[in-house]
């Protein structure tokens, strides 16, 4: 016993001085020495060609950036020229129209003779009436295009008319209130120079201080000579418009418009005008922006000069890092800049995605060698440390192990002990290799909207989790978070997949019964067409499979592709859906187009002969039978052009085109104009129609008087229509609400056949009436109702009724009109209504002469003999051809003859060559005689398709003979005079 313990501590001693020895010194040089190799070998190749990679990778998106600066300030440029001289061309065109210089000429005349200043002048009854007479014309222009405002002013700088008679209204611009104002200056610059000329911008006071510009070019008589200016103020949403639509569709690029200020020694900007409420324009500062600073150097260099485009890319800080660049962009004599800059963290965003993966896959691959060289080395040194342990258990008296000690060496000790340890790693591995293949790896994936509810889970899902599919769809995915993760963790998580980017990372969850599993999830955000994120998708593995198992993660993959290709095709089939609707939608308005035109056509003939039959017929006089039916041809087709335009409503309604004017007019005028015209109505049933006011009304309101009076019309004539005996009563009446929002009230009230509750809720659905007898015993479309209600709801107001069956109906309309408190209240609103005489059916209205040749291309046998009749009977000689291809041919064979048409009445819908062809190829054969266009289209579209065809004027039908004669004698006299 004895021996064998000495033995026993000895062999104990022995070995635990092997280990020492091992531990110490073997298994520690063995380790550095497997590490730094394999960092070395195989980081710095590495690192060398991804310092290169990043380099060239940069340069080569300096020169991208530079590239897409270059080409957005050029775009801009171009566009913003192109912008204004459209807004020149409208300008020149308008100031060119015998319309315009008409309407200078006889306000100036008008304040000469009437002996007042000029601020009393402009809200005199005669300025009044000549505002009312051609009003109007300049109110649907400026409506047409969208202008703030057009003014007329004469060479003494007094402003005569606005159509926003605003402060402004009755100044003048050299000796008055805004004389310091750019807008004068641009005024002095076109009287004196004869050119047009552009304001730059400026806060205007009479415009509520907003951002504005001014374009002035000069009016002048039949003479040449000159008599005054007209100028367009254009809005902050315009100027906006022309900035913010010519700026590259790279959100990354922020581009802006920049020009001198009024010394013209610093920079401020001339863009994002609406949203700029400083009292004065933004300054650029130029230490910061050498960009800006550069502009203004050659601005000041080159003077006058344009055509000049200089670019130069540079980079500097301007609220960060960018690259920059710029051009020169001249509008009307003035000179602007156009600055485009990029930051440099977008620019190079490729270039640090490459630096940063780089240093990823360089920390990646550390960590990867670190690991396999401690795995290497453990491998390689700790079997020695294992099997040296072993031998110390031997030592230590473990009788279950086998150890034959025959060398009393290291070496020896070392062979011995790993002989041993075959023999239990043998054994040891057969255990694991039964274990190794137990668990089948396959994704676990889970569908959930941006709230992080779920819509689908997997079965490999509801089996990790241990719910079933029914207890986790429709549940928040937080019903498995653990509390393994702060809140930092899962704020990271949301702000990427939000942010549109693929969040991938490790997460410990908890099954159902309470047991936490990791998984290695990777959620993927899905997008619609237009960007936004609709749901999210995870794809989850569990660590141990995913490292067993890469052939799954494989079908995984797959899977999702599946899917993305499906959402691929999904987002095909309702891009296809989108443009068959947008197609449909285009066919009905074409069709509305048409269908106007193909009733219009044959309306001229109706209409206008039986004016003629009116005119020339004294049976007229005389009321007799024929004069009752002339009147019912001219009410029944009127009538039927009321459905049409009330169609076409709709349909510009449907459409959101429609666009209400804001203008200041009477309202008391206004509705009592209206109660006269329909008095004639009321009075072919012997009904009384009464006007009253209840209470004070405002003498101005602001809103859109067009369609507030189609608005009255249709719901006192319903009125008129329903009622058989009794009355119909117009009160109209003026309240302030508590946030001071100011409601006018019209009620039309009659005691005709009523509606009941249940009927009411029809009125005002298209092509619906209370009633289907409604229909067939008075008639309509059921259209007015719903067009009347939209419009009002489109003014701030609305439609109410209240009626009982048999009781009669109160129609309640209101509408609401801002900025009337400064405007008077009138007491007395009847003491306001001027009479006025009432318009005889059968006053001939004195037509002037004509002394012209005209050429008429009209292919519908009706209208060819109305026009031939109308303008023969004026005085003209006219020609008639049935086609655009003999209307061409013919004007220039008598161009060529030396006897050319005074003037060329063209229909622009006809066979072989349309008007449009026709006219498009006289312009293109160097014809310059007057061509004036007849449609039967309604659209406000079709005036600009006409003119941009090479027409001059425009008319409609059915043609309003008086007007058309006018038009007719304007251009012969004006081309005689250019002859």
């Amino acid at each position: 016993m004895t021996k064998n313990t000495t033995h026993s501590a000895s062999g104990k001693e022995r070995v635990a001085g092997i280990n020492e020895h091992a531990t110490s010194g073997t298994k520690r040089s063995l380790r550095g020495k497997l590490l730094v190799r394999f960092l070395a070998v195989s980081l710095i190749p590495m690192i060398v060609v991804s310092y290169a990679s990043y380099t060239t990778a940069k340069a080569s998106l300096h020169d991208s950036a530079r590239d897409s600066l270059t080409m957005s300030v050029r775009n801009t440029v171009t566009f913003i020229e192109n912008w204004f001289s459209n807004r020149i061309l409208d300008l020149e065109t308008l100031a060119s129209n015998w319309n315009t210089t008409a309407f200078l000429v006889k306000l100036s005349d008008s304040y000469t003779d009437s002996g007042q200043n000029l601020s009393d002048f402009t809200r005199s009854y005669q300025w009044n009436n000549l505002a009312y007479e051609h009003g109007p014309d300049v109110l649907n222009f400026q409506r047409s295009y969208g202008y703030y405002d057009v003014l007329y002013i004469d060479l003494e700088g007094n402003i005569l008319y606005t159509n926003g008679q605003e402060d402004d209204l009755g100044t003048n611009l050299l000796t008055g209130t805004y004389s310091n104002s750019l807008f004068s200056e641009s005024f002095i610059k076109t009287r004196n120079t004869g050119r047009t000329s552009f304001s730059d911008i400026e806060f205007y006071k009479p415009s509520n201080g907003q951002a504005t510009g001014f374009l002035c070019t000069l009016i002048s008589n039949s003479d040449g000579e000159k008599i005054g200016v007209l100028a367009f103020q254009l809005s902050p949403e315009q100027l906006d418009f022309a900035a913010k639509s010519s700026l590259s569709n790279d959100t990354s690029i922020n581009s802006y418009i920049v020009g001198t200020n009024k010394v013209g020694d610093g920079v401020s900007v001339r863009s994002k005008l609406s949203s700029n409420t400083h009292p004065n324009l933004l300054t650029v500062n130029e230490d910061n922006n050498p960009q800006a600073k550069l502009w203004l150097a050659e601005h000041g260099q080159l003077g006058s000069q344009s055509g000049v485009d200089t670019e130069n890319t540079t980079s500097y800080e301007n609220n960060g890092r960018v690259l920059g660049t710029h051009a020169n962009l001249t509008i009307a004599g003035i000179h602007w800049g156009v600055i485009s800059e990029i930051p440099e963290d977008i620019a190079y965003a490729s270039s640090d995605k490459l630096r940063n993966l780089m240093l990823w896959i360089i920390l990646s691959t550390s960590l990867l060698v670190i690991l396999i060289a401690k795995r290497t080395s453990r491998r390689v040194v700790q079997p020695i440390a294992d099997l040296s342990a072993i031998a110390v258990q031997i030592a230590n008296g473990d009788l279950d192990q086998s150890c034959n000690v025959t060398s009393h060496d290291e070496i020896g000790d070392l062979a011995e002990s790993f002989n041993s340890m075959i023999r239990n790693l043998k054994m040891s591995f057969a255990d694991l290799n039964n274990q190794k293949y137990a668990l089948d790896q396959h994704a676990i994936v889970s569908v959930t909207d941006i709230q992080g509810t779920i819509s689908y889970v997997n079965d490999k899902f509801v089996e990790l989790s241990g719910y079933s599919q029914k207890e986790l769809i429709g549940q928040n995915h937080r019903m498995i978070k653990s509390d393994e993760h702060d809140h930092r963790f899962y704020r990271d998580l949301w702000k990427t997949i939000a942010s549109k980017n693929v969040w991938t990372g490790e997460i410990k969850n908890l099954a159902k019964d309470g047991s936490a599993y990791w998984v290695r999830a990777t959620i993927v955000p899905f997008k619609n067409g237009e960007g936004k994120i609709t749901h999210y998708v995870a794809i989850r593995t569990d660590i141990t499979a995913m490292k067993e198992s890469e052939s799954q993660i494989l079908v995984a993959n797959d899977s999702l592709t599946d899917q993305r290709n499906e959402l691929f095709s999904l987002t095909q089939d309702l891009e296809i859906t989108r443009k068959e609707a947008e197609n449909a939608n285009q066919a009905k308005s074409d069709f509305l187009a048409n269908m106007s035109h193909e009733i219009r056509t044959p309306m001229t003939a109706i209409l206008g002969f039986a004016d003629t039959i009116v005119v020339n017929d004294d049976s007229c006089r005389n009321k007799n039978a024929n004069s009752d039916a002339i009147d019912t041809i001219k009410r029944n087709g009127e009538h039927l052009l009321t459905i049409i335009n009330d169609i076409l409503d709709i349909s510009k309604i449907e459409a959101g085109k429609v666009e209400l004017e804001c203008v200041r007019f009477s309202f008391i005028e206004l509705v009592s104009d209206v109660t006269k015209l329909m008095t004639i109505r009321a009075n072919e049933k012997s009904l009384p129609l009464k006007l009253e006011f209840n209470g004070s009304l405002p003498e101005i309101i602001e809103s859109d008087p067009t369609r507030l009076r189609q608005i009255l019309v249709n719901i006192i004539g319903n009125a008129i229509k329903f009622t058989e005996n009794g009355s119909v009563k117009i009160v109209s009446s003026f309240t302030n609400d508590k946030l001071h929002n100011s409601l006018i009230q019209i009620d039309v009230v009659d005691t005709g056949i009523g509606i009941t509750k249940a009927q009411i809720g029809q009125l005002f659905k298209a092509f619906a009436q209370a009633d289907s007898s409604t229909t067939r015993k008075f008639g309509g479309t059921g259209l007015g109702l719903d067009i009347s209600k939209k419009f009002a709801e489109m003014m701030g107001g609305t439609i109410e009724v209240f009626s009982n069956s048999g009781q009669g109906s109160t129609f309640r309309i209101t509408i609401a009109s801002p900025n009337l408190n400064d405007v008077k209240l009138i007491k007395n609103p009847a003491q306001m209504i001027n009479n006025r005489s009432e318009k005889k059916l059968c006053d001939k209205t004195v037509i002037k002469k004509l002394n012209c040749k005209i050429l008429l291309a009209e292919d519908g046998p009706d209208n060819q003999r109305l026009f031939t009749f109308i303008l023969k009977k004026a005085g003209a000689s006219i020609e008639v051809v049935e086609n655009g291809k003999l209307a061409l041919d013919a004007a220039l064979a008598a161009q060529s003859n030396g006897n050319p048409f005074d003037v060329i009445l063209m229909d622009m819908q006809m066979p072989v060559m349309s008007g449009y062809e026709a006219s498009s190829a006289l312009r293109s054969a160097q014809y310059n005689g007057p061509i004036i266009a007849l449609t039967a289209h309604a659209m406000a579209s079709d005036r600009k398709k006409c003119i941009d065809a090479g027409c001059d004027d425009f008319a409609t039908k059915p043609i309003d003979k008086a007007k058309l004669i006018e038009l007719i004698d304007f251009y012969a006299n004006r081309s005689a005079s250019a002859a």
